[in-house]
C-alpha cells in the first residue's frame, strides 16, 4: 500500500509515495505485458497459489501473514506428547479426586 510522505526539502514541501515492497506479492520484479492473473487454492490454510502471466512468467504462493497449518522442521514431537501425557493424567487424577470427594460426602 502507497503512503504518502511530507519532506521539507529547500524549505518547500514535497510530496513522494513511499511504496512498501513487501506488500506486493512480487516484491520488486515486474510482470511486464501483464495478461491475466490465476489463483488457486492451495491444500495449506489460508494459503492460494497465484500465476501471473504476460511477456514474463511469475508463481508464488501467498498466505496472510504465515502457514497456519505448517509445523517447522525443529517442532518437539516428544514435549508435545510429555503434554498430552500429562493432561491425560491431570483428567484422571482429578476425576479421581472428585469421586472420592462425592463419596465422603455421601457418607456425611
Amino acid at each position: 500500500m502507497p503512503i504518502g510522505l511530507c519532506v521539507l526539502l529547500n524549505m518547500h514541501f514535497l510530496f513522494s509515495l513511499f511504496e512498501f515492497l513487501q506488500s506486493y506479492i512480487t516484491h520488486s520484479l515486474k510482470v511486464e505485458g501483464l495478461r491475466g492473473i490465476v489463483t488457486v487454492p492451495a491444500k495449506l490454510e489460508s494459503t492460494s497459489l497465484v500465476f501471473a502471466y504476460g511477456v514474463d512468467l511469475f508463481f508464488t504462493q501467498i498466505a496472510p501473514s504465515r502457514t497456519y497449518d505448517s509445523l517447522t522442521e525443529d517442532f518437539s514431537y516428544a514435549l508435545l506428547l510429555l503434554t498430552i501425557v500429562a493432561l491425560v493424567a491431570a483428567i484422571f487424577v482429578t476425576w479421581v479426586l472428585s469421586e472420592r470427594k462425592d463419596l465422603q460426602e455421601k457418607w456425611k
